[in-house]
């Protein structure tokens, strides 16, 4: 089954927006604010496994997509998302494949 890989860097945490860092979403069981193309989303399932981490720091987390909501649009007119996570528990860091601009990959 495909794996959905969220990327949750500390250093693109920026305050008056809905990017969280880690530890963040680790807390709410939330992605939030995820630019998915078209194609990205018509992948994701409820169920499907997700694997969120933090390069930068070595952290990862995993669960299963619980599902997923429609936000804005970022300026380039990629469709954002709210992930939401179920059972997401910490896991040894693996380094997790690249990801796109977006902080986003399905393998």
């Amino acid at each position: 089954m495909p794996t959905l890989l969220l990327l949750a860097p500390k250093s693109r945490t920026q305050a008056g927006t809905h990017r969280r860092d880690f530890y963040t979403i680790l807390a709410n069981s939330m992605g939030p604010d995820f630019g998915i193309s078209a194609r990205q989303i018509s992948q994701v399932t409820v169920g499907m496994p997700v694997i969120v981490f933090d390069r930068d720091r070595s952290l990862q987390a995993e669960g299963v997509v619980a599902g997923y909501t429609r936000t804005s649009r970022a300026g380039n007119g990629v469709q954002r998302y709210d992930i939401a996570i179920r059972d997401l528990i910490s896991r040894q860091y693996a380094n997790p494949p690249r990801v796109n601009r977006f902080g986003v990959a399905i393998y």
